[in-house]
């Protein structure tokens, strides 16, 4: 009985919590980097929450057609400018090399 109770508890918990607007929102992302670090850690965790992935910016865009297989529609650039002006992104992710993240910190604060 007790069993019973404690089951019907937690199905009504996590239906109240799959009800959270957080769980609607389609925010969109961008990343910049598409090093090991990333590739093993970061992008298998968007892919697998299926977070949007809008944009990805790198020092060469050699790696395009394998990492548009994790995110459809992704846009590949060199260019930081296209992150900073599209203000469909919400936030970006930096997957970068440790040396460059004060700089581009800096141009994203700004």
């Amino acid at each position: 009985m007790l069993e019973i109770l404690f089951n019907r508890y937690n199905r009504r918990r996590k239906e109240k919590y799959f009800q959270n607007p957080l769980f609607a929102a389609k925010k969109k992302y961008a990343c910049i980097g598409i090093g090991m670090h990333s590739l093993t850690n970061i992008y298998p965790i968007l892919k697998h929450f299926n977070i949007p992935v809008k944009c990805i910016c790198t020092k060469n865009t050699n790696w395009s057609k394998e990492a548009a297989l994790l995110f459809p529609g992704c846009v590949f650039t060199k260019d930081i400018s296209v992150i900073l002006n599209d203000a469909e992104i919400e936030a970006v992710f930096v997957c970068a090399a440790p040396d460059s993240h004060y700089n581009l910190l800096d141009l994203l604060l700004n």
